[in-house]
This record gives structure tokens, sequence and C-alpha cells, in this order.
């Protein structure tokens, strides 16, 4: 028999990875995301314009392989998911707006329009659109939030940044607590200390090979 589905249906850069991974730690098989329109990978190609409907007949195919579900296209799909899985749990991971939306800044700058920022905030690029994501963002959570307000035991709500344990997650799932620590991933600050300790690394690897270019020319 299928597991009860899980679907993680908080915006990206919420701690999506981060529950995604801890769901895998619990024994669940968590997918993280549908790649839709992306050339340069193994990519879900689905006609322009996207719509819930188009994007819908890609993910129940995907759903009856997993038993749990993190990042796009399954947040705007949460009305759908509940209609057609009866029964599932759903987890709203939040953040900080202000922090929200400059991780997506520093994240997607560069991304190239393929659809999909357009079914979801409506432009194609964060760049210029920052207040329209973060409307979206925050609209999404208080429809979210509305949605599920008398069904405690299908929603939880969480806070990526208070995160600390798997108290929240375990009681929610009536799962025992793991003894390994909550998994933390892709957290920018992370991020940027290791392009920082790389960028240093180079530096002082350039200087060494100067002195030693020096040392080999003054023999």
């Amino acid at each position: 028999m299928d597991r009860q589905k899980i679907f993680n249906i908080g915006f990206h850069k919420t701690g999506t990875t981060s529950i995604h991974t801890a769901l895998e730690i619990l024994g669940f098989r968590s997918e993280h995301g549908i790649p839709i329109n992306k050339p340069k990978e193994k990519a879900t190609q689905i006609s322009l314009p996207l719509d819930n409907q188009k994007v819908m007949t890609i993910v129940v195919a995907r759903v009856m392989q997993a038993d749990a579900f993190s990042d796009f296209p399954y947040p705007t799909l949460y009305r759908e998911l509940d209609e057609q899985f009866p029964g599932s749990k759903f987890i709203l991971t939040t953040r900080d707006p202000g922090a929200w939306i400059k991780s997506v800044q520093r994240h997607f700058q560069h991304r190239k329009p393929n659809g999909l920022f357009e079914w979801i905030y409506g432009v194609p690029t964060v760049v210029g659109h920052d207040h329209r994501f973060l409307e979206v963002y925050d609209a999404h959570n208080a429809a979210v939030r509305t949605y599920f307000k008398d069904r405690p035991n299908d929603f939880l709500e969480v806070s990526i940044e208070s995160l600390a344990d798997f108290k929240p997650l375990c009681e929610f799932l009536n799962l025992p607590n793991p003894e390994q620590p909550f998994p933390v991933r892709n957290r920018g600050d992370d991020k940027e200390r290791k392009r920082r300790q790389k960028r240093a690394l180079l530096s002082r690897a350039r200087v060494a090979i100067r002195k030693l270019v020096s040392k080999v020319r003054a023999s």
C-alpha cells in the first residue's frame, strides 16, 4: 500500500532542501522539485504558457512514484493536490520576507526565463520585480493558512529560521525523533563562507606560485 503523501508547499528558498533531506532521513522517498523547461538538464518540457492544469498532469504521475515532495511546482498546486490525494499532509515552510527576497535575488538573478516564473509570479524574472515576488510570496502564505485553518492534523507551518531539530516534524508525522541532528542545507551564508574560503585558497596558491617562479628565475 502506498504511504501517505507529504507536500512541502513553502516557496523555494524557504528551507525546502532541508525538509527534503529530513524526510529522507525519516525514511520517506522524497523528491525535491521538478525541473521544468530547463535546457541544461533532464527537464520536463511543458508547452507555454504554463498553467495549473498542464503542470498537474505531469505532477500526478510523479506523485505516484514517491512519498514526499518539496519545492516547485508543488506549492502552487496545493488545492489540486489536496483534492487529488485526500488524507495527505501539508507543510508550509516560511522565512523572513526580507531574507527570502535577498536569497531569491542572489540565486535567480541570472536565470533565463522558461515560463516558470511567469506562471508563479506573473513576471519572467526577479530582476526589477522584487515587490511583485514579495507580494506573491506573502499572498501564497496567507492563502495556505486560510485554506488549512481548520485542519491542524493535516497542516504544519514551520519557520526554517527557527527550526533547530526534528521535533515539530516528527510530532506532525507521528514518528520518533532520529538520533542525527536536523539537516541544514543550502544556506546562503554557508555558501558565501565557502566562496570566501575558495578565494582565499586561490589567492594563497597564486602567491606561492609567484614566489616559486621568482626563486627558479633567481637560481
